[in-house]
């Protein structure tokens, strides 16, 4: 049985059912010892797989029942223990209720024969022999001796030859006699055949009252059997009452379970949502800052780019005016140099033979890049140093201060022409000397 039990439930792992086996298998040897028959085995085993079936839910609530109390308990100790206590539960009634099943079939079986048998008999002719078995069965029991000495007692005995004897015959019996013996034989049987009606009408009541009794029997065990269904009705509707509570119960907790995660997850997104607005606000404030900080960085470099500008026409304009002046001066005439580089009138400027020239292309001014910084208090100090120096020399001054730090190379290229034409106009606005033969 344990080999079959075991291919039955095959889905299961067979390592750890059999240690369940093995300790259920007291429980088995104690039943009897008669799981021989094969289709006794399995109807056991077809009723154990049915019971088990219809206990998943329970077994499933049970799971969930160890697991809140033990959740280190691992899945194949839990089945293993669920399957111990199964076993060990219901093993036994399951053996009962079989072999209780096979027993009321024997029972019908035999009170089937036992009625056949009846009928045979009340149908056969009368048979006193049940009388002398009674009687021999009421007498008391002997020894061996006096069973050897009756023995001996019934064994044929040779009689001895004896010489014949002259008796007289016997004498006709009368009439009244003869009538006499007749009514005495009549009268013997009538009292037998009385007998055995009275025998007959014992016998009939005793099975009466055998087949009351065994009505009576049956009406009992139909009333146990109505009492221990209705006992299982009620048993099984606790059950079910019980395990709706149970999943009422669990329906409960998942929906408390899933409002307070709906409740969670919607603090989490207003959370979130707060948190956006809040990232949102600061950004729109820094791009606000940038913009502004933008705006008046256009603003200043506006007003740079127009007061450069501006002190570019009065460049212009002065240099315009100081070219006009230099013009309309009266020039001497002066012997043309032997050499007339660049060097020599740098060392000599009177050298010059003629006046300066009208027509002087100054070169556009370089405005230094856009995007280098402009500072206006340093601008503001250049232009009151200019006015300054005008004041003081009342002659021409160059566009830009010595005093002005260029950051680019292009500013410092300008600031390099600016002092070259400086000192041509310098040298060009000098007073004339003559050297040697002098010719007014």
């Amino acid at each position: 049985m344990q080999t079959s039990y075991l291919c039955s439930l095959a889905y299961y792992d067979l390592i750890l059912f059999q240690i369940s086996i093995n300790k259920c298998l007291d429980l088995f040897d104690q039943v009897h010892k008669i799981i021989v028959d094969g289709q006794i085995q399995h109807e056991c085993i077809a009723y154990i797989r049915t019971i088990w079936n219809q206990q998943q839910q329970h077994r499933q609530n049970i799971t969930a029942l160890k697991k809140q109390k033990d959740p280190e308990l691992a899945a194949p100790e839990l089945e293993r223990q669920l399957r111990e206590s199964f076993l060990v539960a219901h093993l036994r009634s399951v053996v009962e209720h079989v072999y209780r099943t096979k027993d009321s079939a024997v029972m019908a079986d035999l009170q089937k024969k036992l009625q056949e048998e009846q009928a045979r008999v009340i149908k056969q002719p009368v048979d006193d022999s049940w009388m002398e078995e009674a009687a021999a069965a009421n007498k008391p029991k002997l020894s061996n001796k006096q069973k050897q000495r009756m023995e001996k007692q019934k064994e044929p005995k040779e009689e001895e030859i004896k010489p014949q004897k002259v008796y007289a015959k016997s004498v006709e019996k009368s009439e009244k006699q003869r009538r006499i013996e007749e009514k005495k034989k009549l009268k013997k049987q009538i009292e037998m055949e009385n007998r055995r009606k009275e025998f007959m009408l014992q016998r009939q009541k005793e099975l009466e009252q055998e087949k009351e009794q065994r009505i009576l029997e049956e009406k009992q065990k139909e009333i146990e059997l109505k009492k221990k269904q209705e006992i299982e009705e009620n048993r099984r509707r606790e059950l079910e009452e019980q395990r709706r509570k149970e999943e009422e119960l669990k329906r409960q907790k998942e929906m408390e379970l899933q409002r307070q995660r709906e409740i969670e997850e919607r603090r989490l997104k207003l959370e979130e949502e707060r948190k956006r607005q809040k990232e949102l606000e600061l950004q729109r404030q820094r791009e606000m800052e940038e913009r502004k900080q933008r705006e008046i960085e256009r603003q200043k470099e506006l007003e740079r780019q127009m007061e450069l500008q501006r002190l570019e026409e009065e460049r212009q304009k002065e240099l315009k005016r100081q070219i006009e002046s230099i013009g309309t001066e009266k020039t001497e005439v002066v012997k043309e140099p032997k050499k007339r580089g660049i060097r020599n009138l740098l060392r000599n400027p009177n050298r010059m033979r003629q006046t300066a020239p009208l027509n002087i292309i100054q070169p556009e001014p370089q405005l230094p890049d856009i995007m280098e910084p402009f500072d206006l208090e340093k601008n503001m100090l250049m232009r009151r140093q200019e006015q300054l120096s005008e004041m003081k020399s009342n002659s021409f001054e160059p566009f830009q201060s010595e005093n002005m730090v260029n950051t680019t190379g292009v500013v410092e290229q300008q600031s390099e022409q600016n002092q070259e034409w400086q000192s041509t106009l310098e040298q060009l606005a000098a007073p004339r000397r003559r050297r040697g033969n002098k010719r007014i």
